[in-house]
């Protein structure tokens, strides 16, 4: 299980992996960019992903188990289990959870930040719009994904909210495509920059790519975490995984 093979790293965030997929992938944890190394004796070596001189690469796998074990939950669950983590109907705008990517001193003095998010929902009610983001210590920037009539992704920003409170999201113009399959798989690519906050979107159901340039500017010298926010209060999520990859490029 996932369980099986966590642990923290002096300069990242905790890493959890089953057993042969850690193995394998620590070499994703690099402060001299990225060449890819041999896997152990009896396992298959990966080719790892060549970041540029002074990069530095943290990989997090997000399962139902590590998000039980590590994320802030902020609304209970109504099911949980190894492949699945489950919200029922609650608060309209509440939300569902916040989950640290690499600490605020691990930051300090960058000049940009790539983060590559990856995500797998089910959609488990009729309606079922979801918030997804990327967050410093106070604000979100994201995507809203609406599935009803007038369904699509749109760009968005919101607040981190307060103990009890709720996300109060602005949203953009609609750029992505509406949603037909009961599953929804999608990456958001981000590009952070002490003046420039940005973020390309892909899904599974189409090829389309869809790009926005946020007002919103999350600070690069600063935590990241992923935040996640219901839309209405009779909506109900089944969070199968979320995978991130955080590139801290360069210094200032």
């Amino acid at each position: 299980s996932c369980d099986s093979a966590c642990t923290h790293h002096s300069d990242a965030a905790t890493v959890c992996l089953p057993l042969d997929q850690y193995l394998s992938k620590t070499n994703n944890m690099s402060t001299k960019g990225d060449k890819g190394k041999a896997g152990p004796r009896g396992l298959k070596g990966e080719q790892g992903i060549r970041g540029p001189p002074g990069s530095e690469m943290v990989y997090v796998l997000m399962s139902p188990t590590w998000l039980q074990s590590n994320a802030q939950l902020l609304e209970n669950p109504t099911a949980q289990d190894t492949s699945s983590i489950t919200f029922g109907s609650g608060k309209s705008r509440g939300p569902l959870f916040k989950a640290a990517l690499i600490a605020a001193e691990k930051m300090d003095g960058l000049s940009s930040v790539a983060v590559e998010l990856k995500f797998w929902y089910e959609r488990i009610s009729t309606d079922n719009d979801l918030y997804v983001g990327l967050c410093d210590d106070q604000t979100c920037v994201g995507f809203y994904y609406v599935d009803n009539n007038d369904g699509g992704i749109y760009p968005s920003t919101w607040n981190v909210p307060s103990v009890n409170g709720v996300c109060s999201p602005i949203r953009q113009s609609r750029i992505g495509w509406k949603y037909s399959s009961a599953t929804n798989r999608a990456t958001m690519t981000f590009e952070l920059t002490s003046s420039h906050t940005s973020a390309i979107v892909t899904s599974d159901e189409t090829t389309s790519i869809a790009m926005s340039t946020f007002s919103a500017v999350l600070k690069v010298n600063t935590g990241l975490w992923v935040m996640t926010c219901r839309s209405d209060t009779n909506e109900q999520y089944k969070i199968r995984l979320f995978e991130a990859k955080v590139r801290r490029n360069g210094s200032s």
